[in-house]
């Protein structure tokens, strides 16, 4: 979805962004890193990689917290992730951060996963399975807005489970954070959730192939700070996108728009004038 937006954004400055659909951010990851892929742009969660292990990609901004929602059956009595031992348990598909972030958790809880049936279903799937009572728990990486957190959070027959050693896990991991579902917050008139719950979150953001053409790269940031930048349940208003390096270093451009915006000539022309204006600065300048 939020694809589809810098689509239509960076559609008014002639430039044709094609959507390619993956399994989740360690996908996002692999394509990126193969230059053969042709992918230049795309979405990773926090603690995936590092800048040796990816030494020619750069963040363009955290964009968004991203929380580890674990939604269990009403009546399970899961009070944490050991009381998962002998449960049916979506972790989400091969090639999602979801998938990664949950067995890291799980080891770091327990030396017997064996005993934990682990399926891999998607977030919309996992959460149809468990309201039908076919699976006992099913966790997810995903947003808010997700149409399948909106749905559980809700739901008589599901809970949301809360993490109340967060900050054991941040201390372990520093790539997460922590934050609050309000009580209520998913529906007020029938207070769900009943009480404020803790959850695990990572930073989510948009990451570029380092030889990205500069004037893209400021159309994205430009882009990111149209859609991400508003409040939401985990964010304040202009919080996002922010001028942190999660587990790469920020783009050089990226550091600049940070502090003074997009180029001056992009600021007030078309954008393939500008563009064009800057090429012939850069023969200009030299020439005088």
């Amino acid at each position: 979805e939020y694809g589809k937006l810098y689509r239509d954004l960076l559609a008014r400055d002639g430039i044709d962004l094609r959507l390619v659909t993956t399994a989740g951010a360690v996908e996002n990851l692999a394509r990126l890193r193969d230059p053969r892929s042709e992918v230049q742009v795309g979405f990773l969660s926090g603690g995936l990689t590092s800048p040796a292990a990816s030494p020619d990609l750069r963040s363009l901004g955290a964009i968004a917290y991203e929380p580890l929602w674990l939604f269990t059956r009403t009546g399970e009595a899961v009070q944490g992730l050991p009381d998962l031992q002998a449960k049916r348990l979506s972790i989400g598909p091969e090639g999602s951060a979801t998938r990664v972030l949950t067995l890291d958790l799980l080891k770091l809880n327990t030396r017997d996963i064996g005993s934990i049936q682990l399926l891999g279903l998607p977030p919309e799937e996992a959460g149809e399975e468990l309201l039908q009572g076919r699976i006992d728990a099913a966790s997810m990486l995903t947003s808010w807005d997700s149409p399948a957190v909106q749905h559980l959070i809700i739901s008589d027959s599901t809970e949301l489970m809360s993490f109340p050693r967060a900050d054991a896990y941040i201390a372990l991991k520093p790539y997460l954070t922590k934050v609050i579902v309000p009580t209520g917050v998913g529906d007020l008139a029938t207070n769900r959730p009943p009480h404020d719950v803790t959850l695990l979150a990572t930073r989510s953001s948009l990451v570029v192939r380092e030889d990205l053409h500069p004037a893209l790269q400021y159309l994205f940031l430009e882009a990111a700070a149209q859609i991400h930048s508003k409040a939401e349940v985990f964010q304040k208003a202009g919080e996002f996108p922010a001028a942190e390096s999660v587990d790469l270093p920020l783009s050089s451009h990226a550091l600049h728009f940070y502090k003074s915006g997009r180029p001056f000539l992009q600021r007030y022309l078309p954008f393939w004038l500008a563009i064009m204006g800057e090429q012939l600065l850069v023969l200009e300048i030299p020439i005088a």
